[in-house]
């Protein structure tokens, strides 16, 4: 991830992802991402709609 700023406890934005795989997905569809890893939307056609679920240590 380039240009990172920490927004929150345990979360980072960034500008943009380097050296990343990109994807297709469509309707339907899982995705597991791994924690730490830096996910970017580059291409949405009209709209996305999809649920976070963070786990964070205690």
């Amino acid at each position: 991830m380039t240009g990172s700023r920490n927004t929150r406890p345990g979360q980072y934005l960034g500008t943009d992802v380097e050296g990343g795989k990109a994807q297709q997905i469509k309707k339907g569809d899982i995705v597991v991402i791994p924690a730490g890893t830096p996910l970017w939307f580059k291409e949405v056609p009209k709209s996305v709609s999809y649920l976070v679920v963070k786990v964070l240590k205690q």
